[in-house]
């Protein structure tokens, strides 16, 4: 028995896709979708969760709660306000190129805040200043640039904290790192001075230790310094400076600590 068998040829006509058809195609549409939205969630946390901003008031002693006072590039001049006002997760520069003065006249916080050297102008303090990380004065005495009338500087985030000056810092200064965190520290520089003022409580928490370490003068003016730290991790207190305790003593509540005092 013979015959002659047909195969028919059949065919499917798959529709166009944007990015070409197979999985290829698709996996070539979902990168270049995936790298659009990366670059939109950096762009949009580059200018939403941080900034950095300087001082370019063009009168001495301005409000530092102006636009006008506040430019988002370093300048050459006390030109180029509009930026917004810092706040606290904002990085804040006093630059030498732009001496005019400022007036902090309500309740002011910020990630970092820097004066840099050559700045000859006065940053007055009329209320209080919350800082996350560092404050650094790099002048040749802090007490020719910043001046207090009213307010505490206070250090009061989870995360590490430095305090850099030359000579005495005016006013308070507190330490109330209240969050749990991993190992964190703060450190007074050398040759800076500070004052906890009168029976202060220093709170240090940190889930995986923490550093506190002075290398300046520290001034207790009445009553006992408390320092608190209610985790099971080691607390480091560090003195490698001077302490200037006017008070009646110490106490330390902590569950795991060493106090070494090398000086």
């Amino acid at each position: 028995m013979s015959g002659e068998y047909k195969q028919n040829k059949i065919e499917i006509n798959q529709p166009k896709r944007p990015f070409g058809n197979g999985l290829f195609g698709w996996g070539k549409g979902l990168v270049l979708i995936s790298i659009f939205f990366l670059f939109f969630f950096l762009a949009f946390t580059t200018d939403t969760l941080a900034a950095d901003r300087y001082w370019v008031a063009s009168v001495d002693g301005a409000d530092f709660n102006d636009i006008a006072n506040w430019a988002s590039g370093n300048p050459t001049s006390c030109t180029g306000g509009g930026a917004s006002v810092p706040g606290s997760l904002d990085n804040v520069y006093f630059d030498a190129d732009c001496d005019s003065g400022a007036a902090i006249g309500s309740t002011w916080s910020v990630a970092n805040l820097t004066v840099a050297d050559g700045y000859s102008g006065i940053i007055t303090q009329n209320a209080a200043v919350n800082i996350t990380t560092n404050f650094t004065v790099s002048t040749a005495d802090v007490a020719n640039t910043w001046a207090v009338t009213s307010g505490v500087i206070t250090f009061n985030s989870n995360l590490s904290a430095t305090l850099t000056c030359a000579g005495v810092l005016p006013g308070t200064v507190a330490i109330t790192k209240t969050t749990l965190s991993s190992t964190r520290y703060f450190t007074l520089s050398a040759n800076c001075s500070i004052n906890l003022g009168d029976s202060p409580t220093t709170t240090l928490q940190g889930a995986g230790g923490h550093t506190f370490t002075n290398n300046g003068t520290i001034t207790i003016n009445s009553g006992v310094w408390t320092i608190n730290h209610n985790q099971s991790a080691l607390i480091n207190f560090i003195n490698n400076g001077t302490i200037n305790h006017n008070g009646t003593g110490w106490v330390m509540n902590n569950k795991n600590g060493t106090f070494t005092n090398a000086t």
